[in-house]
């Protein structure tokens, strides 16, 4: 959530509404007052920080330009100079220029720079008696930075330099790296190539032998089987072996099956005898049950003719149905003689199988043949499994012995290419005599001067960015965008002796009275509630000390002690008893609750016997109630409650009012202060603006002109004739031991002490 909470500005007439704050549709938040530009963010971060972070980054730049003028040291620079002629002698082409020639020229930097030239030239005999750097990786890096190699354009010449604060130790450097460079560049072009050359040359030749062999081997393989790729027919057969010997273990289960019964044939023989043609036929008989059908169809035929019993039709059926009768009759009685019992499952997707001799030696001999089956399944699959991972083998080689062929020619090519197109290396300047390099000190000096002045600034605002406290009165302004900024309270001590500090509190709670009175539009009735986002914020001091002014400008004031936990107008007043505003609420009779002060037109409901635990039964119909009786015998009507984000009462009190008072303390958390706003607006409440409490001396210097705070202070002091400031009937001296320093200042200003003492001795 951005800390710019964008609320519109209460009106004159009215304050302001969530309707007027979010848009119609969507509830989206209208575009409200600009935001802050980036260096009124800025200032908000580093403000009251500025001295800190000047003088840090005053420190820090001083540091910094000294550490950056002493980490450079002043360095000499030797110099040679190497030339390489275009035209080749005597390798491939006599007296031939180089093809690309300019190319080549502007690589050999990147080859003087290269790890092998360096570790070369550290490894010499001259850079090795100066005590030169080691050729580790550190040594190594601080040769190279130490070195540089530049093609001179539209030359044969590059140019390489040296840098080191010591002149033997740059001239060295650069003698160094132009006998390696030279060393190596003739070992390029001389034996080293030649062996190179043969060592391609050896390995092209074997791993052409290697890759050729094993492509026979994979041709001699996939011969009997028609092709090298043999994936596809070993997931055949090994799904072959897969089901023949699930069948195999099926037909092995029921032969255990069979086997159990034939043990129990003596026990079924009885049950054998019982079984008549129909069961037979259900036992799964196929002869059977075709001749049951049939003998059924004749008798069916019989009956349908009609026929007598000498008709010869009527005979010929009788005589078929005797003999299929007598067949029936045999067929049942061989069933019976090798029935050994009740059929058995073979298998979820197989029907009952009767036990009978025949079916027990068909169940028999498909054992034998699917074991048979899956043992020449299994080694036909072992076998081209074989062959195929033997093939793949055979695969890899032939891949890898390609991709070394391939590297051996593209290496070999890249060697006779060089063969044909180097020049001859000539060394026009060995090392010069060392000379001043680039002073580097200032500029790093430069360095660390800004950023050590920087990185100070940068901490204050990382600082800044991270408090989100409010810290000045015009932060809430700001960041409170359209809520009216009512005033501020200075930060008083409890036992206020200052006159001034009293004289500034109080003319401050007069102006941030005069604003309610004015932007109440011309009403003589309000009712306002004055909460906070968090206990601690000054809401019952801010409240008691409004009320004495409003008294004291003449208006019938009412105080309201809604606060159901802290209690403290309540107790500031020594209202204590065992009524208040719950019973008030409840007989709907506010009058008879109502105790009067010792200060002239200010009344009191105090909470009474009302409790935290009270808080479900403040409902807004019976505060509205409350708060409209309260406007018939009351001008003003002020009503102390709770912090909104940490008590339930507290938000059907402010729904209720007319306009809400918002206390923000310096110190307070922009977050918490953020999230009450919103739900002030989310319940419908009205804002009669923000107060900021505990400003700073020069918050509250800045909103009264110096000349109205001497005054009032020189008024304080002289006691205004003696009579002090009394108001409209005059202001009773009230009793303002426990009222706080604020309202006690607000009380003094109208009774001042004759005799220069502090009322807070009293």
């Amino acid at each position: 959530m951005s800390h710019e909470i964008q609320v519109r500005n209460a009106s004159p007439a009215l304050p302001a509404t969530p309707d007027e704050v979010f848009g119609a549709a969507g509830g989206n938040m209208m575009m409200g007052p600009p935001q802050p530009s980036p260096a009124a963010k800025l200032h908000r971060m580093m403000r009251g920080r500025y001295g800190l972070a000047i003088t840090l980054a005053l420190i820090g730049a001083t540091i910094g330009a000294i550490a950056g003028w002493f980490s450079q040291r002043a360095e000499v620079k030797s110099s040679a100079m190497v030339s390489i002629d275009p035209v080749v002698r005597g390798i491939t082409n006599a007296d031939k220029v180089m093809h690309q020639y300019d190319t080549f020229l502007r690589s050999q930097p990147f080859m003087i720079l290269s790890d092998k030239v360096i570790t070369s030239a550290m490894n010499t005999d001259e850079w090795k008696q100066i005590g030169g750097w080691a050729p580790d990786v550190e040594g190594t890096m601080k040769f190279r930075a130490g070195t540089e190699a530049t093609a001179i354009r539209g030359t044969q010449n590059i140019m390489i330099s040296f840098t080191h604060p010591d002149a033997q130790v740059a001239q060295t450097g650069v003698k160094s790296l132009v006998k390696a460079y030279s060393k190596l560049y003739t070992d390029m072009n001389g034996s080293a190539l030649r062996d190179d050359l043969q060592a391609l040359e050896g390995s092209i030749q074997k791993n052409t032998a290697a890759m050729r062999a094993a492509q026979e081997q994979v041709i001699n393989l996939a011969r009997p089987y028609g092709s090298s790729d043999l994936s596809v027919l070993h997931d055949k057969m090994q799904q072959n072996q897969v089901d023949s010997q699930t069948k195999l273990l099926d037909f092995q289960l029921a032969l255990e099956k069979v086997n159990l019964a034939l043990a129990a044939k003596n026990n079924n023989a009885a049950q054998a005898e019982k079984l008549t043609p129909e069961d037979i036929a259900t036992l799964g008989d196929v002869t059977m049950a075709t001749y049951l059908n049939r003998l059924r169809e004749l008798q069916f035929e019989k009956v349908k003719n009609k026929l007598g019993a000498e008709h010869p039709t009527s005979k010929r059926l009788d005589s078929e149905i005797e003999s299929t009768q007598v067949f029936i009759n045999s067929l049942a009685k061989r069933y019976k003689e090798t029935w050994v019992g009740p059929p058995i499952n073979l298998g979820p997707n197989q029907p009952p199988m009767a036990l009978t001799e025949a079916n027990v030696n068909w169940l028999k001999e498909s054992v034998a043949a699917t074991e048979k089956q899956y043992e020449a399944f299994k080694t036909q699959t072992t076998e081209v499994g074989r062959v195929r991972h033997e093939i793949e083998r055979l695969n890899n080689e032939i891949a890898t012995a390609k991709t070394e062929l391939e590297r051996a020619e593209r290496s070999r090519d890249e060697k006779l290419v060089q063969a044909a197109q180097t020049g001859v290396l000539k060394i026009v300047e060995e090392g010069s005599a060392p000379e001043a390099a680039t002073d580097k000190r200032k500029q790093m000096a430069f360095v660390g001067f800004v950023g050590g002045g920087a990185l100070p600034i940068a901490l204050m605002l990382l600082i800044g960015m991270m408090d989100s406290r409010y810290r000045y009165s015009e932060e809430a302004s700001m960041d409170m965008s359209g809520v009216t900024l009512l005033g501020i309270l200075p930060n008083l001590p409890d036992r206020l002796t200052d006159p001034d500090q009293a004289a500034t509190a109080a003319h401050c709670v007069h102006q941030i009275r005069t604003m309610l009175q004015i932007n109440s539009g011309g009403e003589d009735q309000q009712v306002y509630c004055v909460t906070s986002a968090s206990p601690g914020d000054g809401k019952t001091s801010l409240t008691l000390a409004l009320a004495l002014s409003f008294a004291a400008s003449g208006s019938r004031t009412l105080l309201i002690d809604c606060d159901l936990v802290g209690a403290g107008l309540t107790a500031r007043l020594d209202m204590a008893g065992p009524e208040g505003v719950l019973e008030a609420m409840t007989n709907r009779s506010l009058l008879e609750y109502i105790r009067q002060t010792d200060i002239a037109d200010l009344a009191m409901l105090p909470v009474g016997a009302a409790q935290a635990h009270h808080a479900g039964l403040f409902s807004p119909a019976a505060l509205r109630r409350l708060v409209t009786e309260a406007k018939k015998h009351f001008e003003v009507v002020l009503i102390d409650t709770g912090p909104i984000l940490g008590s339930i009462e507290a938000t059907p009190v402010c729904a209720a009012s007319d306009a809400v008072i918002l206390t923000v303390s310096r110190g307070q958390q922009r977050p918490i202060v953020e999230k009450a706003l919103q739900h002030l607006l989310s319940i419908g409440a009205r804002f009669a603006g923000v107060v900021f409490n505990r400003a700073q001396t020069r918050d509250f210097e800045r909103s009264i002109s110096g000349m109205s705070l001497r005054s009032v202070a020189r008024h304080q002091q002289t006691g205004a004739n003696g009579n002090g400031h009394g108001g409209p009937g005059g202001f009773r001296k009230p009793q303002e031991k426990t009222f706080g320093p604020v309202a006690r200042a607000v009380a003094s200003s109208f009774n001042p002490p004759t005799d220069g003492s502090s009322r807070d001795d009293a």
